[in-house]
């Protein structure tokens, strides 16, 4: 529903600025990894999400 356009919503702002941040000051394989591990993270809230929206 409507709240989950927003988590959604959110979660994408985040990432957008996190990105930012990191073309900024990460620009090695360190801040690669850091980034995987955040769109992982993504993945598993998109995941939850759906389940909540299942339930």
């Amino acid at each position: 529903g409507f709240f989950t356009l927003l988590l959604l919503a959110n979660l994408i702002i985040t990432n957008t600025i996190f990105a930012n941040r990191q073309l900024l000051y990460l620009k090695h394989s360190v801040g690669n990894i850091s980034r995987n591990i955040f769109y992982l993270f993504d993945i598993v809230t998109l995941y939850n999400i759906y389940l909540y929206q299942i339930i």
